[in-house]
This record gives C-alpha cells, sequence and structure tokens, in this order.
C-alpha cells in the first residue's frame, strides 16, 4: 500500500510537468507516477479527457480509481489506440514499462508520492479537501503554449456530446485561416483551465 505523503503535479499538458516529475524522481525519497488520468495511456476507468466531479456517480467512479491507486491495485490500459498488434499482444501478456513502475512504486518505501498529471488538473480542489494531496500547478505563457502544441502536433481537448475529445492540430484543416482558429481555440482552453484552478484556490 502507498502510504507516503501525497502530491500531485499538475497544469495543461505541455505546461512544464514532465520535466518537474523527472526532477522529482531523481530523489530516492519520491516515487512520482507518470498520467495515471491520460485518457489513452493511463489507468482503466478514466472517463474523459480532464475529468471532474461533476455529479456523485463519477465522484465515485474516481474515488475508487485513487482507492486502486494507493492500494496497489491500479491497472494501466493494455489496449491502447496506437499500438500496433504485436505491441498490442505484449502489453497485454506481461504488461508494459507504466505497470513496471506502478509495480515497483508500491513495493518500495516512500516518503512522498507524487502524481505527475496534467490531466488531473480540474480534479485539484477535490484532491487536496478529500485526499489530503499538496499540489502544485505549472502555468506556461499562452503563447508558449500555442507554440508548444504546435511543435508536437499535439491538440486540445473540446466538448462532444458531454464529453472531452482531443482535437489535433492541422494548420491546413477547412476554416482554419491558416491556423488563427486553432490558435483562439487554444486560448480559450488555456484561459478556462487556468480560470477553473483560480476559482479552485479561493
Amino acid at each position: 500500500m502507498l502510504s507516503g505523503r501525497r502530491g500531485l503535479i499538475t497544469g495543461a499538458h505541455r505546461s512544464g510537468t514532465t520535466w518537474i516529475g523527472r526532477a522529482l524522481s531523481l530523489s530516492h525519497e519520491v516515487a512520482v507516477l507518470h498520467e495515471p488520468f491520460n485518457y489513452h495511456n493511463g489507468l482503466e476507468g478514466i472517463p474523459r479527457w480532464y475529468p471532474t466531479i461533476i455529479n456523485d456517480q463519477e465522484k465515485h467512479s474516481i474515488a475508487k480509481i485513487f482507492q486502486a491507486i494507493f492500494e496497489g491495485k491500479a491497472r494501466y490500459l493494455r489496449n491502447r489506440h496506437n499500438d500496433p498488434a504485436w505491441k498490442a499482444l505484449i502489453r497485454n501478456v506481461i504488461g508494459g514499462p507504466d505497470d513496471w513502475r506502478y509495480k515497483k512504486m508500491v513495493k518500495g518505501n516512500f516518503k512522498h508520492i507524487v502524481l505527475k498529471d496534467p490531466f488531473c488538473v480540474l480534479l485539484s480542489g477535490w484532491m487536496v479537501t478529500e485526499l489530503d494531496f499538496r499540489i502544485v500547478v505549472m502555468v506556461k505563457h499562452p503563447g508558449a503554449y500555442l507554440n508548444s502544441i504546435k511543435r508536437m502536433s499535439w491538440g486540445i481537448p473540446t466538448v462532444s456530446l458531454g464529453q472531452f475529445k482531443m482535437i489535433p492540430y492541422d494548420e491546413s484543416a477547412p476554416g482554419n485561416n491558416n491556423g488563427s482558429e486553432f490558435a483562439r481555440e487554444v486560448g480559450v482552453f488555456w484561459h478556462d483551465i487556468y480560470a477553473e484552478v483560480i476559482k479552485q484556490i479561493e
């Protein structure tokens, strides 16, 4: 069972959480769990990108995921959308690097347990009050954030039928006006994420 003091490094994706997580993982007293709430590559049972507590049912579901994490019973997704057939077979038989790191974390005796996960940012307030987490929120300048998203050809989530859906960057997409429409969407997303963070702090 994971009983160390609990921390979260979060913020919008591409905001520097990975760099901080890697720095913390150099300490032998800190166990860092990488993106358990990543909808594509995280733990089983994650409902969508950037989950939040919207009703009692979702609160119960999220609480069960955290319970599994700290009881050493969580399991990373075995069937991933971008795995070739051979990799999917290996992952289903023996797991993958995320599973192995998690098992090592469970067996260790760490003073601090840190989740490195931008996709937990909307859960931050609840994690503080309900699970006694200490949280650091990374903020990158919106212009630098846009450039980072474009450089990696990543995307941002948008709401579709009540669910977050990751919309990839595509400068040639119809109506994108040479990237200006995507820049506007990134700006709105950045604003909404950090406005929610400020609301939770208050």
